[in-house]
């Protein structure tokens, strides 16, 4: 019998790295076609949006894979860890500091 669900886990993450390997390729050709480094495209934020997605769904499909209890429990820990600096900074904008005002 076909693991359908063997398969479709599995696909996940190979889903996830063909997904960051396409990005990889489009920074590279942008950066060229802009003259720029690849680091300053790679930093933009919809493109750092869409590496967070992908390695986000690789933790996803490695948790749904694995057999033990501390393999899944690292794989979900390095997907909050992809998550966390997206959600600060998403905190920190939407709550100003007293010296951002601009009455200040």
């Amino acid at each position: 019998m076909i693991d359908v669900q063997g398969i479709f886990f599995n696909s996940l993450w190979i889903l996830a790295l063909a997904i960051l390997l396409a990005l990889l390729s489009w920074t590279s050709w942008q950066a060229e076609r802009e003259g720029v480094r690849f680091r300053v495209v790679w930093a933009r934020p919809g493109l750092r949006r869409l590496v967070t997605l992908s390695l986000v769904l690789f933790c996803a499909g490695m948790v749904a894979i694995s057999g033990r209890w501390w393999e899944r429990l690292l794989w979900v820990l390095l997907a909050l860890f992809q998550l966390l600096p997206p959600f600060l900074a998403r905190l920190s904008s939407r709550n100003p500091t007293k010296n951002d005002s601009p009455h200040g």
